[in-house]
């Protein structure tokens, strides 16, 4: 593991690879490459530019469509197909977030930082840890709500979930109150941050948590019980991503949680590194303008679906 920042999860649109059913979670921009059977190969037309408007005029090989924020096309690779015979064909399918001629305005922000201060948090982490939180707080805007966890042996609600404009005093004595101590119970944590964003409802802001660890588990859980837990959560809108500080943390119980929570996993090696991984998160939160987008293809007789790329 090198001493820089590894991210072992872009923040990219698609947090997964697509389901075999054709769902494909969408942010700014998604493409994505469908490969179907029972067609004439062919070169798949060229991707059109993100900042290109829609058409609205349907062809033989490409078909536009639009709904609320999001526009895009199905373009075929071939405009007929033969009747007999086994053959592929390649198609694409393009989705942008942009409206026609603008930026389609962006919900409000829900963040739950649910953040490890175990007795292995002494010292400089949490020392860097509050002046991370701190920023992240500063750069919020009115209307974004904040919420912060903190667990060791058990979870802790430090600040419920709520506006972080007229509170950022308030929240600034919390963070600074922050003390290290106890073991590492990381599902507490994750439970207590998911129940705080309920208080957010889903479609009316980018509801995100964020795992910050650096240490194992003591739970007893395990990474395929942790993964079990987050994805109804990601299914319900709540990106859930994990980071790990320093060289104990537990990588495959972090990487299960990013995994199945469909977010961001990052690796730093000290705590100076968190306040440019939260900056991040709070980016993508403030710049999604539809989450939970679903896509599906429903295929003509004798047709299958081979694989889906992207």
């Amino acid at each position: 593991m090198s001493a820089r920042r590894t991210l072992r999860r872009a923040f990219e649109p698609f947090r997964r690879p697509p389901s075999p059913r054709g769902a494909l979670a969408i942010g700014g921009l998604a493409v994505a490459a469908i490969v179907l059977q029972n067609a004439p190969s062919g070169a798949l037309p060229p991707p059109t530019p993100p900042n290109t408007p829609p058409t609205t005029e349907a062809t033989a090989t490409r078909a536009p469509f639009a709904a609320g924020a999001l526009h895009g096309h199905l373009a075929l690779a071939e405009g007929a197909l033969l009747a007999h015979g086994e053959r592929t064909l390649m198609a694409e399918l393009q989705v942008s977030a942009r409206g026609e001629g603008r930026v389609a305005e962006a919900p409000p922000s829900a963040v739950v930082l649910v953040l490890d201060t175990s007795g292995s948090m002494a010292g400089e982490k949490i020392d860097q840890a509050r002046r991370a939180v701190l920023r992240v707080v500063d750069r919020m805007g009115e209307r974004d709500l904040f919420g912060l966890v903190t667990y060791a042996s058990g979870a802790h609600v430090v600040a419920p979930l709520a506006p972080v404009g007229g509170r950022r005093a308030a929240l600034r004595a919390q963070i600074l109150g922050l003390m290290p101590g106890g073991g590492t119970q990381i599902p507490s944590g994750l439970r207590a941050g998911h129940a705080l964003l309920q208080n957010a409802r889903h479609g009316d802001f980018t509801r995100r948590l964020v795992l910050v660890s650096d240490g194992i588990d003591g739970s007893g859980t395990g990474p395929a019980g942790a993964a079990a837990l987050v994805r109804p959560w990601a299914v319900s809108g709540v990106t859930v991503a994990s980071l790990g500080i320093g060289v104990d943390y537990q990588e495959s119980y972090l990487t299960a949680v990013a995994d199945a929570g469909r977010g961001a996993y990052a690796f730093l090696a000290t705590g100076s590194e968190l306040e440019g991984f939260l900056t991040a998160e709070l980016e993508a939160a403030s710049k999604t303008v539809v989450e939970s987008a679903v896509a599906e293809l429903r295929l003509p007789p004798g047709a299958r679906l081979v694989r889906l790329a992207r």
